[in-house]
């Protein structure tokens, strides 16, 4: 039977609160929270649940084996303790939690829906007997420290619990193992509290992703009779079948540009200046101008016509076939897995982007056209078909909403700089006249917590306006379990839509169009390859709003003054047009000079590393940077740049590996261990493969550098 590690009030009087929308039904606003604690067995490389806590409302509860843990849900969902009504368990980085939980509640039957991102990440489970539980690290992007950091006074607690050690269900813990997962519990517990008063006790459903909550917010910006209008509208911009659907957002949608010139790739260069688009999407999202009238099939579709279309600055989306395609600059820019077809025989890619091919077919938007007609050259383009639109601003519901949260982000580093200063003057003034300021120095130090923590919140509601635009619908329906004729409708899986819903239904609610989000990378991509076609080799390296160029390019300081000052002329008409402060507005979209780098090194897109004032930063995926600093501090920087290059080979990376096994056994220290589904994590070693092809590549286009 479970026990109590912490006992409370238990809410018997709590009263279940309705929820609007289309998940609606009653949530009971008690905070609540689950965790697992695990221990690895090396020989079946396979982990064991060997204790769990739960807490609900002032209460905390453990046990050590998952019959307690049921025997506890039976318990609270029993109709005499609680009103009936969904209750709602908060778990942080849920995917590991369910790797052991789902396959316990698919085996009693329990299961009512899942949904979940994609395989292994479910961020909400829906019980048969009214529990849900929710992923807070889908709600925050973020750690548990750094949500306890920004949200709670619990905090999460460190060395506590060493992972390393065997446990089985009879394993004792210390009472500092013990406070250790009752904090973790705590932290969630707090938060869901927040989430509750925000939320449910407002008649709103808690939204299940950090572009959830700005979504919910945004679309609350719409004049509730206008809503059905504006969905009406919406979805007439959404291709017509869900196949269609899928094709288009899959072969259109390219994301940031993030490359290096491969000419100036694996050599040290000195001097390399760093270019930052400051708040690139959102203020691509004020400057520019999207499709916003369905699209209309463009009949006999041509080059001349395409070229007319896109010169007379219509937004035009189309899918042809360039044949005899070659790079015409040091940079190499269309993706491999953008390009529908090419001929394999006839195509050469520099490290996973085209450079040449006799033949490939692609689907363009008028902007990535433009972009190809500064980097590629071609002997013939055919139009295979062509679809044409209207431009205009982003609606006012998602336009105001970037605006005002860009405006509480800039006010709030304003604030956050001058209490900063205020602090360094109290200290300074401390240190030289010995006066005692250490309450005065106290409550600053405070409200700079707090204002940070402000900041951090409305710096990821600006971000999610972007990333609530490129968020897909999913129609494919998983399911969940061995068997799948077994499973009744309730037990699929389906993200966004409803077991069964149909695609017409889904787009009738939407208030996003579908290529918004496609724009705006588009223009974002087009900002930056603007600058790399004009310093060309000397541009080494661009990663979605950022750009490193060589310091001796000609004519740096007069390509980017003169780029901010169009965008500032920019900003001063939008903010004279809508009565905005134009202080507030002044550097949105302009390029923001990080300083020099005295080196600077790269093998590619993710692979880089640079010394600036004497200290090194390594931006590479899949090493964590606490084995660059470590390896940097024992060996220097100059090891490190001799040491970055292919092969590069770290033994202790501090880096974890995922491993899903299904129903295993083991002997854990005596006691017979089950699972049903388990998350083995283990360390692994790093190791940066580059391909021999592409360090031919390197050494052939750094000839042309000569």
């Amino acid at each position: 039977m479970f026990k109590y590690l912490i006992k409370g009030h238990i809410p018997r009087d709590v009263k279940p609160v309705k929820i609007n929308g289309r998940w609606g039904g009653s949530v009971l606003p008690i905070p609540c929270a689950f965790d697992i604690e695990t221990t690895n067995d090396t020989n079946t490389k396979a982990a064991f649940m060997y204790h769990w806590q739960a807490a609900f409302g002032d209460n905390v509860v453990a046990g050590r084996t998952w019959d307690e843990f049921f025997d506890f849900m039976h318990w609270l969902t029993q109709p005499a303790l609680l009103p009936k009504g969904r209750l709602i368990f908060f778990i942080h980085n849920m995917g590991f939690e369910m790797s052991f939980l789902l396959p316990q509640l698919y085996r009693r039957g329990m299961l009512a829906r899942v949904f979940a991102k994609e395989e292994r990440q479910p961020i909400e489970v829906v019980c048969k007997n009214g529990i849900t539980f929710r992923d807070t690290m889908a709600l925050t992007n973020m750690s548990l420290k750094s949500l306890a950091a920004n949200y709670t006074v619990t905090q999460k607690l460190t060395g506590d619990l060493d992972y390393s050690v065997r446990r089985n269900s009879k394993t004792p813990l210390t009472f500092e193992e013990t406070n250790y997962c009752i904090n973790d519990v705590l932290i969630l517990k707090e938060y869901a509290e927040q989430l509750h008063a925000e939320y449910t006790m407002n008649g709103k459903p808690i939204p299940m992703t950090s572009t959830g909550i700005v979504r919910q917010y945004v679309r609350e910006q719409i004049p509730v009779n206008r809503r059905f209008i504006i969905n009406k509208l919406i979805s007439k911009q959404f291709p017509e079948t869900p196949q269609k659907y899928d094709y288009t957002m899959k072969n259109l949608f390219r994301g940031g540009y993030t490359h290096a010139n491969t000419a100036q790739c694996n050599k040290i260069l000195h001097n390399v200046v760093s270019y930052d688009f400051t708040s690139a999407y959102p203020s691509i999202m004020i400057h520019e101008y999207f499709p916003v009238r369905p699209f209309k099939v463009v009949n006999d579709p041509d080059e001349n016509k395409i070229n007319y279309l896109c010169s007379s600055g219509r937004p035009v989306i189309f899918i042809a076939d360039f044949y005899e395609i070659e790079a015409s600059t040091y940079h190499c820019i269309e993706s491999k897995n953008k390009i529908i077809y090419f001929d394999e025989a006839e195509t050469i890619f520099e490290n996973g982007r085209l450079y040449s091919s006799a033949h490939i077919r692609v689907m363009l938007t008028n902007v990535d056209y433009e972009i190809y007609q500064n980097f590629y050259k071609w002997s013939k383009m055919v139009v295979v078909s062509a679809k044409v639109s209207q431009l205009g601003k982003l609606p006012d519901y998602l336009y105001n909403s970037v605006l005002e949260f860009y405006k509480g982000k800039k006010e709030l580093k304003g604030k956050v700089k001058a209490l900063e200063n205020e602090y360094e003057r109290l200290y300074q003034e401390q240190e030289t006249t010995g006066t005692d300021l250490h309450a005065e120095l106290n409550v600053l130090s405070e409200k700079i917590s707090n204002t940070k923590k402000q900041l951090q919140k409305v710096k990821g509601m600006l971000n999610s306006c972007y990333g609530m635009t490129v968020s897909r619908l999913n129609m494919a329906v998983s399911t969940y379990g061995e068997y799948v004729d077994e499973l009744t409708e309730e037990t699929k899986i389906g993200w966004y839509a409803e077991p069964g819903e149909s695609y017409s239904a889904l787009i009738q609610k939407q208030f996003l169009s579908p290529y918004w989000g496609i724009w705006v990378t588009a223009y974002c991509r087009r900002n930056i390859l603007r600058a790399i076609k004009h310093f060309d080799k000397y541009a080494v390296y661009s990663d979605t709003d950022s750009i490193k160029i060589l310091s001796d390019a000609p004519g740096i300081d007069d390509f980017f003054n003169d780029y901010n000052e169009k965008i500032k002329a920019r900003n001063r008409s939008i903010c004279a047009e809508f009565n905005l402060d134009p202080m507030i507005y002044e550097d949105l979209g302009t390029f923001d000079n990080e300083g020099t780098y005295s080196r600077f090194k790269t093998l590619g897109a993710k692979r880089y590393i640079y010394e600036k004032d004497g200290k090194i930063e390594a931006v590479v995926a899949g090493l964590p940077k606490s084995v660059v600093q470590q390896f940097t501090a024992e060996h220097g920087n100059d090891a490190l740049f001799t040491k970055f290059t292919g092969g590069m080979y770290f033994e202790y990376a501090d880096k974890n590996v995922h491993l899903y096994t299904d129903e295993v056994t083991a002997d854990i220290e005596g006691e017979i261990m089950h699972e049903y589904g388990s998350c083995y994590i283990y360390e692994t070693s790093f190791y940066m493969k580059v391909d021999q092809l592409f360090l031919t590549q390197i050494v052939e286009r750094e000839a042309f550098l000569k």
